[in-house]
């Protein structure tokens, strides 16, 4: 029999509002994760592409059919990049495929004293099929990626998602990031069985440690303590008794 092996993801949680800590406490309590809405991203180039050759060859069919105003033009354009862009009613929510690491401990745990989830993918995914809709690692490259006319003609939605949605510039690649694309964007539910783990910052404070202890202990889950490694750059994870 084959065996089974569990994909975990990883998601940076902090803040010094006490609003926000309280609501992801509720949001583990009560099993659910935010998918953000593209406007919220933190990086102006999401679900940038690369258009201009699709664009090129458009313009030179409307001047074959007798187009041949500025204005004509311009809609042609516009009307090119409504059809090639993401739907802007989905939702994001972005993961690492790692919880040790320091640049995400810094940028999205509240300068490491936040704290970091481990979810179990395939379960947090089988949850909500109904608004879940693609699952990939993100793809990081020098440049914006482009269609072929084969994806446009077939109307290969997933390569289409894939495309606006799962790239990045590969200056984000040390994030080792992996994404969830909602149909909406808002509050998705899921399985409490996702929930595996929970990893402390090195500067957490000692009472927001125990308020998350105290909320999830009777869950069965594991707790870590993030602490340094000696004589390098690295961080480990050191498991808790609680």
């Amino acid at each position: 029999m084959k065996e089974q092996f569990e994909m975990k993801v990883y998601k940076y949680r902090g803040s010094d509002d006490e609003k926000i800590f309280k609501r992801d406490l509720k949001s583990l309590f009560d099993n659910f994760f935010w998918a953000s809405d593209l406007s919220n991203l933190n990086d102006p180039f999401e679900t940038i592409t690369d258009t201009k050759r699709i664009k090129n060859r458009l313009n030179w069919i409307a001047k074959k059919i007798g187009v041949n105003t500025e204005a004509d033009f311009q809609l042609l354009d516009d009307n090119t990049d409504e059809v090639l862009s993401l739907d802007h009613a989905m939702g994001i929510y972005s993961l690492s495929k790692t919880p040790v690491d320091e640049l995400l401990w810094a940028h999205y745990a509240n300068s490491h004293k936040g704290f970091c989830i481990e979810y179990d993918l395939d379960v947090l995914l089988s949850t909500d099929r109904k608004n879940i809709l693609h699952s990939f690692p993100v793809k990081y490259s020098k440049k914006p990626p482009g269609f072929s006319w084969c994806e446009i003609f077939r109307n290969e939605p997933n390569s289409m998602i894939e495309k606006f949605a799962f790239y990045k510039s590969k200056r984000w690649e040390y994030e080792q990031e992996h994404r969830i694309v909602s149909s909406i964007a808002g509050k998705i539910s899921y399985n409490c069985k996702a929930l595996k783990s929970i990893y402390f910052g090195l500067r957490i404070g000692e009472t927001e440690k125990n308020d998350i202890i105290n909320l999830l202990k009777e869950r069965g889950i594991d707790f870590y303590q993030i602490q340094l490694e000696k004589n390098s750059y690295s961080l480990k994870a050191v498991k808790l008794e609680v």
